[in-house]
């Protein structure tokens, strides 16, 4: 029997390499041929309302000021405590039976909303060229295009693009983003890519960030200081950079709402991490197409190929993609160590060398989940009321072996795995790690 090792708190460490590296990861589909989403109405009692205004007002004041406390390296327990307030208000109301904990999507909602912007030092409807010196990565270049009429108050779409090669920032924004519509309706962000090409798809080093670490420190920045919907980050690439945007994605699928590749081929990798995402190629070679062929068996059909595709086009294509927020069925097949975790899926005790694979799917009907792991020691699920009713016992089946447990919610967990992983779009409030059985034989 596959017994759970206890839960900790979380150290993400997938989501966490820019933390090692000197900075926290931040947050970055739902869209036709996507795998399914977990229901939402399922939770609680769908009769009642979830929250009221003036509580969800509470909620989003005090989770701002708990995540300005963090950010501030601050004591958060003035914050922790109004949360607990608040919460037992809740459930001590007369007939209430619901935990508070269960309300996901309300309480991602008030995460999104938590944290307030401004427009000082914005340059509305002009190129802002930037640059960051980290304490790994070096200096990094970056340019911004805010829409002119940007409202900070308002959470806007946002593209990043990584130029072709020997296209300077200012130049790729004004040439290949030129739309009105696309300028007015989406914060743009082109990244500088190190001036050594086989660095693009690389972390790098502590004076030369690769082109991962450019662009995972540029997002971080853009979401401090604009107001950016998490639910819809997309990363794009022209030429050159069409490789380095999939290879991003294929690190972190959970942060992204798609990827566009312009006048470039795909990257030689396969769809196994992104079979919840789309994917957009305009003007793509051989290696698109072999792309999209091998999706589209593996059943995922949100895999668009368009040789004739404009501007106007991907435009069209991105108003229609949403990240997709709870899948029931996820894969981990990671080629180095910052693939190991997605969505509510981590793999640890794995040699990357040994191509360790995970296969997960979740069945809400029958609170199960069921697990086909090879070559990993040890996997580990994080859970919210989405994906699971955890007022009743959850039953995972890791390569055969079926385990029952009554998995407890936590609001330190939720905190914790909410400001490690920067992405404050997502709640879980519980993880548990399993062994898999035989991987010690």
């Amino acid at each position: 029997m596959s017994l759970p090792v206890a839960p900790r708190t979380p150290r993400l460490a997938a989501r966490q390499i820019l933390t090692r590296l000197g900075a926290a990861l931040l947050a970055l589909a739902f869209g036709q041929g996507l795998a399914a989403a977990a229901p939402t109405a399922a939770q609680g009692d769908a009769k009642k309302p979830a929250l009221s205004t003036s509580v969800m007002r509470d909620l989003t004041k005090i989770l701002g000021e708990y995540f300005d406390a963090r950010r501030a390296q601050e004591s958060d327990l003035e914050a922790r405590e109004e949360l607990d307030e608040l919460i037992a208000d809740f459930e001590g109301k007369r007939g209430e039976k619901r935990n508070f904990l269960s309300l996901v999507p309300e309480i991602e909602q008030a995460m999104r909303d938590s944290r307030s912007y401004s427009d000082r030092g914005v340059s509305k409807g002009k190129i802002q060229t930037r640059s960051i010196d980290e304490s790994f990565g070096g200096k990094i270049e970056f340019a911004v295009l805010a829409p002119a009429k940007y409202n900070p108050r308002t959470a806007w779409p946002l593209i990043v693009s990584i130029p072709d090669l020997g296209e300077s920032l200012e130049e790729h924004l004004k040439n290949h983003w030129a739309d009105p519509a696309v300028r007015e309706g989406a914060i743009l962000v082109a990244v500088g890519m190190p001036a050594d090409e086989p660095m693009w798809n690389t972390i790098g080093s502590k004076e030369n960030g690769g082109g991962v670490a450019r662009v995972m420190h540029t997002l971080r920045e853009v979401r401090d200081s604009l107001n950016v919907d998490i639910e819809r980050i997309f990363l794009a690439g022209k030429g050159r950079g069409v490789e380095t945007a999939m290879t991003i994605a294929n690190l972190f699928p959970d942060r992204l709402a798609g990827v566009i590749g312009r006048s470039g081929d795909a990257a030689e990798i396969g769809p196994a991490n992104l079979m919840n995402m789309a994917l957009f190629f305009a003007g793509a070679g051989e290696k698109a197409t072999a792309f999209q062929k091998a999706a589209e068996e593996q059943g995922h059909t949100a895999v668009t190929v368009q040789a004739d595709a404009d501007e106007q086009a991907v435009w069209k294509w991105l108003n229609e993609q949403r990240r997709l927020a709870h899948p029931t069925s996820v894969t981990l097949a990671p080629t180095t160590r910052e693939g190991v975790k997605a969505y509510w899926l981590e793999m640890e005790g794995i040699n990357i060398d040994d191509r360790p694979t995970v296969k997960a799917k979740i069945d809400r009907e029958t609170n199960t989940v069921t697990i086909d792991a090879e070559r990993v020691s040890v996997v580990r699920l994080f859970f919210n009321d989405v994906l699971f009713d955890l007022d009743k016992p959850v039953k995972v089946v890791l390569n055969g072996v079926t385990t029952e447990t009554l998995v407890q919610r936590n609001l330190r967990t939720m905190l914790n795995v909410a400001w490690f992983s920067g992405d404050y779009g997502r709640v879980y409030t519980a993880d548990l790690a399993f062994d898999v059985p035989g991987a010690g034989s």
